[in-house]
């Protein structure tokens, strides 16, 4: 229900624009998700590095490799899904 609310009000956005009204709120709150994100990223990416440094694994993957053996995962986890990325 929700998503066919969406596309209706973006269907009629765009046949009835209006005119754009502060739009400085609206870049504002992007760029400020935009910058959340991306220290989100870097935090998540450095805990992933010194978990694998921790077990002397490196963060490279070898040509065509997107999945590791399970004995290679450089973290513990229960989900079967966590060694593969993609």
């Amino acid at each position: 229900m929700g998503s066919g609310v969406s596309v209706m009000h973006g269907m009629h956005g765009m046949f009835h624009p209006s005119e754009v009204e502060h739009i400085w709120v609206g870049l504002s709150v992007l760029g400020a998700s935009a910058a959340i994100d991306s220290y989100s990223l870097a935090v998540a990416y450095r805990a992933l590095a010194d978990n694998a440094a921790a077990k002397a694994m490196s963060m490279q993957a070898g040509p065509g490799a997107y999945c590791l053996p399970r004995h290679r995962v450089p973290f513990d986890s229960r989900d079967e899904g966590s060694n593969c990325v993609g």
